[in-house]
């Protein structure tokens, strides 16, 4: 039992300082991002807790962290290794046929005993090579790198061959290995040019847009009435320009509004008739399941709605959603009746101010009206949020936060957060100290899957389970 295992590990000491603790590391077990904590810590495996704690306590003594090993290799200026910033990382990428990036971070302690072996690869590939570079990442001085390359974990060697990301390096981190790896993927024949998507948008066979490798689709909205014509021959014409330009990176969609059968998609693009022409870009979840929507933001200057006539508007639009700079088209109701005292029923305009409120940590649930299976779990859902309420109650120590229980209309409600992708439903977060990283729970089906994971991921699970039962029964009696 996970809660039975807490009393012994808890004397081992506070592990949560061991980023790093090698044993759980060479168990497969890793740090935990969650948690902030050892891997082996937040799920009470650790393998080595037994040893610790049948030690005597003055003769306990932590365990050697890769941090430990790695105190004298630090992350130095070298002129082999070059270092990469928002400013120059696409140049840098483009200049060279393959390129290693080491995205590190300056604490982690694997990261500094990798920091002598990819610095002597590259100082020999640098006279054997040139074509081949190695670079790195400081993510805490650069977290926009971070995030726009969705690194989790240190380090992470991601490679790029003609200016893109092909794949992570996951083989043995010596120079030798790293050497031979890339020079084999140097000699790789570079792949032939991606061809242009310029498409003509038809709702009829839209789905299988869904599905396209490309998820970056952008869509050109203009008026195509007769007298408008050669305006609009004009604009497509710079718009297939734009495609072309553009290739492997984004699909084209060009919809003329005038056509019945594509005004029901202009409001689902936030699309108004006095808007045109405009852009927008359809960002497909990476399953197919769903899409998020951007536009130009409020300080967008030459891609505005209505500005965009030329090639050089509807580049700028292309640059600025590459670049993470449109802005999400969301949704939320007005209001949304309270159906129970247990579980808060949210709108997308409560989403940000719910899940910061302090001293708390939440799982939401994004379900859609008529769909069979949210039906089947809300009654699971229900009784696991009476459940957590007696023991919020009862049992919560005062510095642990309050596990809330929550619900939203998915379809009614779009919120704007990088790891919410809400496009199946019953899709359930959960939002712990990491608001930024919160835990996408499994499928979960009954309420005894779902209070699984609150005692594996919550304090929950290092309260005693008899204190749990009692908690529970008596909170059933006051109901």
């Amino acid at each position: 039992m996970l809660v039975a295992f807490t009393p012994q590990h808890a004397q081992c000491g506070k592990f949560d300082k061991y980023k790093t603790c090698e044993t759980c590391v060479g168990a497969g077990l890793g740090w935990s991002p969650q948690k902030k904590k050892c891997g082996g810590y937040s799920t009470k495996v650790c393998p080595q807790a037994a040893k610790r704690a049948a030690a005597k306590p003055a003769a306990t003594k932590p365990v050697a962290s890769a941090a430990d090993d790695a105190e004298e290799h630090v992350e130095v200026a070298t002129p082999n290794v070059k270092s990469l910033t928002t400013t120059n990382f696409d140049k840098h990428i483009k200049a060279h046929d393959v390129v290693l990036v080491k995205f590190y971070a300056p604490w982690c302690g694997h990261c500094k005993r990798l920091a002598p072996e990819f610095e002597k690869a590259a100082a020999s590939l640098a006279q054997s090579d040139p074509k081949i570079s190695l670079a790195k990442v400081d993510t805490a001085a650069q977290p926009r790198l971070k995030k726009a390359h969705s690194i989790k974990a240190f380090p992470e060697l991601v490679l790029f061959r003609n200016g893109q990301r092909k794949m992570l390096y996951e083989d043995e981190r010596t120079s030798e290995a790293l050497i031979a790896f890339l020079q084999e993927e140097k000699d790789v024949p570079a792949p032939p040019p991606p061809e242009p998507e310029f498409l003509k948008f038809d709702i009829a066979n839209s789905q299988h847009l869904m599905s396209h490798k490309i998820k970056n689709q952008v869509a050109f909205f203009y008026d195509a009435q007769p007298s408008l014509r050669k305006k609009a021959n004009k604009m497509l014409k710079d718009l297939k320009k734009i495609s072309e330009e553009f290739a492997g990176h984004i699909i084209v969609l060009h919809i003329a509004i005038n056509e019945p059968k594509n005004k029901q998609v202009l409001d689902r693009f936030n699309v108004k008739l006095s808007d045109i022409p405009c852009m927008r870009v359809a960002a497909i979840y990476p399953d197919g399941a769903g899409m998020r929507i951007y536009q130009p933001g409020p300080n967008s200057k030459g891609y505005a709605d209505k500005l965009i006539v030329k090639k050089k508007n509807m580049r700028m639009f292309v640059q600025a959603h590459l670049g993470k700079e449109t802005q999400m088209v969301t949704r939320s109701e007005k209001s949304t009746p309270q159906t129970s005292q247990y579980v808060k029923d949210l709108i997308g305009d409560d989403f940000e101010k719910f899940i910061h409120a302090p001293n708390a940590e939440q799982m939401i649930m994004f379900h859609m009206e008529n769909c069979k299976h949210c039906k089947k779990l809300k009654p699971h859902y229900e009784s696991t949020a009476v459940k957590l309420r007696a023991i919020n109650t009862k049992l919560r120590p005062a510095d642990k936060p309050e596990i809330q229980f929550s619900r939203m209309d998915g379809v009614k409600n779009e919120v704007e957060h990088e790891q919410v992708l809400a496009g199946s439903y019953p899709y359930l977060v959960y939002f712990g100290s990491d608001k930024e990283n919160p835990i996408q729970v499994p499928h979960m089906r009954n309420e005894e899957t779902l209070w699984d994971f609150i005692v594996q991921n919550t304090w929950i699970g290092d309260l005693d389970e008899d204190a749990i039962a009692s908690a529970v029964e008596e909170g059933k009696e006051e109901l």
